[in-house]
């Protein structure tokens, strides 16, 4: 699963447009290899200027709605997707709760049928939203939750920063990429390792 963060940071210095050009690079990549793989973007759009919920005891981490794109689903070939995977770059606004996200793609890999399963997610930055838990409370709930679905499920996770390093302090296996062309050679020998060898 390719999952993409939209949030509105993204809109700055061309990152979603450089995070779109890498989706659509590695969707090329897989295309070819019999491998299935879906394309997923989120943000909170619509928790735009909600201030959270005042007065509960119970606290939450999050307060946002989740707000999730599907561009191409597992059994969707390229082609047919293009159209939409084109518009990817139209969408950044709003706050991005990866946490929720993340758990999300994690949840509907663990019930796929393949020997080897990989989330690898394109973002900016570290989670920003609305909630009762702070960055570092959430930084550390998403690093315990990637290590228990490798140990429990085998799904590998890969970070790939757009023009930010915030990936190296969450995900195992992380790069920061610039401009698309950046996705050469050691990326590309890295998710050959960890994707063929389970498709």
């Amino acid at each position: 699963t390719l999952l993409v963060d939209m949030s509105g940071s993204m809109s700055s210095y061309r990152k979603i447009s450089v995070a779109n050009e890498c989706v659509i690079a590695l969707s090329e990549c897989l295309e070819g290899t019999g491998i299935k793989y879906r394309v997923v973007g989120f943000n909170n759009l619509r928790g735009l200027g909600y201030g959270g919920i005042e007065g509960l005891k119970t606290k939450f981490h999050n307060h946002d709605p989740l707000d999730t794109f599907v561009f191409k689903d597992f059994n969707d070939n390229l082609r047919s997707a293009i159209p939409m995977l084109g518009t990817l770059d139209h969408f950044p606004l709003g706050d991005n709760s990866d946490y929720d996200f993340v758990a999300n793609e994690l949840t509907i890999l663990k019930d796929r049928k393949e020997t080897r399963k990989v989330l690898i997610t394109l973002s900016d930055g570290h989670p920003a939203h609305h909630g009762d838990s702070n960055r570092t409370e959430i930084v550390k709930l998403m690093k315990a939750m990637l290590i228990r679905n490798k140990k429990k499920h085998k799904i590998e996770s890969i970070g790939i920063g757009i023009k930010s390093n915030a990936v190296e302090e969450i995900y195992p296996d992380s790069v920061v990429v610039n401009d698309v062309q950046e996705l050469a050679g050691s990326m590309f020998n890295k998710l050959t390792q960890l994707l063929v060898k389970g498709k």
